[in-house]
């Protein structure tokens, strides 16, 4: 009875699969080159999900291929032992494993034994236009977690940015193979694509800014070390960093409300954006503690900005008052780590603090040697 009743689940599952594969077949996408497009979706993935490994995934016959991976260098893995083989099962929702050795379906799982050591894993189905599930954009962790709200929405939106590149190359390659020129088709194309870029590098900006004051977060500010162009006047010249904190903030935020408090984050960052120069950068690493990053600038030329910064703060006319304390020292990409050279403006904005607050201490000591 019981083989009466599995044969035709057998066959539908059969079906199911081959719909699928003959799906992911048309769009003579795997063994292709690495394409921009998609590791900028690994690249958001990752951002956003504060994840080490992430990775734009499709399951072939056999094997899982990645089309697109940040943080590790497999090429492929066996279909066998594949996270995403189990999330294409349910295309409409993310899977999510909280912690692999916990999870009775991958405790004895390879990747979870040994390399990459898995942990934690959270998988979005990318749909073809057709609704078949050729693959996932997934996030790898080594620790157990889980993802917040805004992280989920996240990585399905990039999941459905997936399904559009899909789209635009399921469409080429009908446009290659019926020798078609209809220009107006392609330009509509070409426009389709350039949104897509504006899109993706739309959302790779909300997520390396801070929500509450618009700043770049310490994604953002991370992503800094990426951009070739900034890197060049950091390692071609001095620079100069500033970590500054809003002085007694718990104590503003327990006398006068979280709301209050939010107002002066957002004051404090609108005085310093509106006193750095073009090609400065500014972020807000956590809580009221903020950062300032001036590439190809001397000790002086920075400590009278951070004093103006300083000075706006103090002449805030809020609910509250309120003043900010700056450390401030000289970096020199060539004889000190970036590290290093936030470990010294720390300690120089403690001196800050430690003085009175609501002051300005320039680090003027001489650089350490790696």
């Amino acid at each position: 009875m019981e083989n009466v009743i599995s044969l035709p689940l057998d066959r539908d599952r059969d079906a199911r699969e081959r719909r699928r594969q003959e799906a992911l077949d048309r769009l003579e996408i795997v063994d292709t080159q690495a394409e921009t497009a998609y590791d900028d979706l690994a690249r958001l993935a990752q951002t956003l999900c504060g994840a080490p490994i992430a990775l734009v995934s499709l399951v072939d016959r056999n094997r899982q291929w990645f089309k697109a991976r940040i943080g590790t260098e497999l090429q492929s893995i066996p279909r066998e032992i594949s996270f995403c083989d189990h999330a294409i099962r349910q295309p409409d929702r993310i899977m999510e494993v909280a912690d692999a050795h916990e999870d009775a379906r991958f405790a004895n799982n390879p990747l979870v034994l040994g390399e990459p050591h898995v942990r934690f894993y959270a998988g979005m189905p990318i749909l073809t236009q057709d609704g078949e599930a050729v693959g996932a954009i997934c996030v790898v962790d080594h620790m157990p977690r889980a993802l917040n709200p805004e992280q989920r929405e996240g990585l399905a939106a990039l999941a459905r940015q997936a399904t559009l590149l899909l789209e635009v190359r399921g469409f080429l390659a009908k446009q290659r193979a019926i020798m078609s020129a209809h220009d107006d088709d392609t330009r509509r194309l070409l426009a389709g694509q350039d949104a897509l870029r504006q899109h993706n590098a739309h959302l790779q900006d909300v997520a390396w800014r801070d929500p509450l004051t618009g700043l770049l977060n310490r994604a953002g500010m991370e992503a800094l070390r990426a951009n070739s162009r900034v890197m060049a006047r950091v390692r071609n010249a001095p620079y100069c960093v500033a970590l500054a904190d809003v002085d007694r903030f718990k104590q503003v935020n327990d006398e006068y409300g979280h709301a209050i408090g939010d107002d002066i984050l957002c004051a404090v960052a609108d005085v310093i954006r509106s006193n750095i120069r073009r090609g400065d950068y500014a972020g807000r690493l956590g809580g009221e503690e903020f950062v300032v990053l001036w590439p190809s600038t001397n000790l002086e030329q920075a400590r009278e900005i951070a004093e103006r910064i300083r000075l706006g703060v103090e002449r805030l006319k809020l609910d509250a008052p309120v003043t900010i304390s700056i450390g401030l020292i000289e970096g020199d990409a060539a004889e000190e780590s970036r590290r290093e050279s936030l470990e010294r403006a720390d300690r120089t904005l403690y001196e800050a603090k430690r003085a009175g607050r609501n002051r300005v201490v320039a680090d003027t000591q001489t650089r350490y040697w790696r």
